[in-house]
């Protein structure tokens, strides 16, 4: 049940990455507001800890690119059960990229990678509930 992988699998899980600022209709247009919650987060959690200041130029230079943040997030069959967030898909091109250009079968050679499978931190919603 997507429901319950939902509740129990993803939001838990995001809760320990993401930090959600909720407003209503009327605080939505007090910018000044959203502006102070935001310098009141502690931003202990999320990627960026683990970023450096080159990481950090190449993900500007990467959502600078509005046409090339948009390739991340579109999936060209629409399938609701299959989500791929845009840090995936990055760290997967990355893993592509680093495959020798000279072999025959990239995808082959990055599937059966030592690191792993390409696909082991994709699983599918309600797998193991």
């Amino acid at each position: 049940d997507i429901e319950n992988a939902y509740k129990k699998t993803f939001l838990p899980e995001m809760s320990e990455k993401c930090e959600v600022l909720q407003y209503s209709a009327r605080e939505a247009q007090d910018s000044k507001k959203a502006v102070e919650d935001i310098e009141y987060l502690k931003f202990d959690k999320g990627p960026w800890l683990k970023q450096d200041n080159r990481t950090l130029y190449h993900l500007r230079l990467l959502v600078q690119d509005k046409f090339e943040v948009l390739n991340y997030t579109s999936i060209p069959i629409f399938l609701p059960e299959v989500t791929i967030g845009a840090h995936q898909t990055d760290r997967v091109l990355h893993q592509f990229r680093e495959v020798p250009a000279d072999q025959e079968h990239r995808w082959v050679s990055l599937l059966s990678s030592p690191r792993g499978s390409l696909f082991s931190e994709w699983s599918v919603l309600g797998e193991g509930s």
